[in-house]
């Protein structure tokens, strides 16, 4: 399963969108970057970067941070479940 850790942003809401539409399970977790949250160390353990989103699957032992987030996150999955698939 797909841990997603994002906020209500443009960005951040796209690559639960893309799971969605992959069919694909996950669970969200919300950071809320006007409190700070992505400041804190255990997410900053995940993306030393402090943006949101992150995909972390556990089962395949990756994470995926970038600095162009939400299209090679989503990218990434779609790429995964096509070849899945064949």
């Amino acid at each position: 399963m797909y841990q997603v850790y994002a906020f209500s942003t443009p960005n951040s809401v796209k690559v639960p969108i893309a799971l969605e539409e992959l069919g694909l399970q996950y669970e969200l977790h919300s950071v809320n970057v006007r409190k700070g949250e992505q400041k804190h160390a255990d997410f900053v353990a995940l993306n030393p970067n402090g943006k949101v989103p992150v995909l972390r699957d556990e089962e395949r032992g990756f994470t995926l941070r970038s600095p162009r987030r939400s299209w090679s996150i989503s990218r990434s999955v779609t790429a995964r479940c096509s070849r899945r698939s064949r």
